[in-house]
């Protein structure tokens, strides 16, 4: 059965067996001790199939482990290279079932903005895309001077997260570094332009929810800028989605609070 017409085929199954009972209990040339074991047969068909296909649990588990630890400067791990900036969170999504799940696609927001994101696990057909899917090139540039590119730092708008298959008792994992920023200062007086190193500067763009009216932030500046916090401790995160499971489509929604 494809997904999308699960429930369909699910009532074209029942109302067949149903039609098919009315047909033993009124067929003349039958005996009543027939008729009898027919209809057993067919509420036990019922039975079986509404048990093996329909009422099936194909529940989604979300872990978490979460770390402030500094690695050395330069270190790269788990596909990461960690700044002293960076937390780590590692976020596991279970399938505790013999079952594969398939189509995943979900949304994972955790309460600091994520500077990068990778996969921990050894699964085929990952990919991950920012929520709003940004892709601006941006430069600053002083007078007299060549043009410095302002990349992309973090975001607090979550990552989308699609995955083709977990297998029957696997999980994705994933890492995550998050960061921290400081708030932003405003002055009185213009400053002196020449006190200023372009690792002074960071743009916090700004992005409103359509629906929600929530605000996401997307930041952007000189990998060397003086601008992070000290390293960030997460507190809670989200997950939301849907996915496939025992031939459905199935969904999730969880605010998970670390502990």
């Amino acid at each position: 059965m494809q997904p999308q017409f699960f429930w369909l085929s699910v009532a074209l199954v029942y109302g067949g067996l149903f039609l098919l009972g009315l047909d033993f209990y009124f067929e003349p040339d039958f005996s009543r001790r027939f008729k009898w074991v027919g209809e057993i047969l067919l509420l036990s068909a019922i039975a079986f199939f509404s048990l093996k296909f329909v009422f099936v649990s194909a529940p989604i588990n979300v872990l978490y482990v979460f770390s402030d630890q500094e690695y050395v400067i330069g270190a790269t791990i788990n596909g990461i290279a960690w700044r002293p900036t960076f937390s780590e969170l590692d976020v596991i999504v279970n399938n505790p079932t013999d079952d594969n799940y398939d189509d995943i696609n979900i949304l994972v927001r955790p309460d600091y903005p994520v500077a990068t994101i990778r996969q921990l696990s050894n699964l085929g057909d990952v990919s991950f895309e920012d929520y709003f899917g940004v892709t601006n090139t941006l430069m600053i540039q002083e007078i007299g001077k060549p043009a410095v590119p302002m990349v992309f730092l973090a975001t607090n708008a979550g990552y989308k997260v699609h995955c083709g298959r977990i297998p029957p008792k696997s999980s994705l994992r994933l890492v995550m570094a998050l960061v921290n920023f400081k708030p932003a200062v405003i002055k009185n007086t213009f400053p002196v332009m020449n006190e200023i190193e372009t690792s002074d500067f960071v743009l916090e763009q700004t992005i409103t929810e359509k629906g929600s009216n929530a605000k996401f932030s997307y930041f952007f500046g000189n990998i060397e800028n003086n601008s992070y916090a000290p390293r960030p401790k997460s507190t809670h995160f989200s997950v939301s989605g849907s996915y496939v499971g025992t031939n459905r489509r199935r969904f999730v929604n969880k605010d998970i609070t670390a502990k």
